[in-house]
């Protein structure tokens, strides 16, 4: 159960940061939101 809530928080959660870039920045914010998600984090 807790798989399925934490799944669908990370979904809503990144929809709202897909709006957010494409009202502050328009169609390009959504160019870069999209490299910016496919691009896997490099932690040390």
């Amino acid at each position: 159960m807790f798989n399925e809530v934490l799944g669908l928080g990370f979904a809503v959660l990144n929809m709202i940061f897909v709006l957010i870039m494409y009202k502050f920045f328009g169609r390009s914010g959504l160019f870069v939101w999209v490299g910016f998600a496919t691009v896997p984090p490099i932690f040390k």
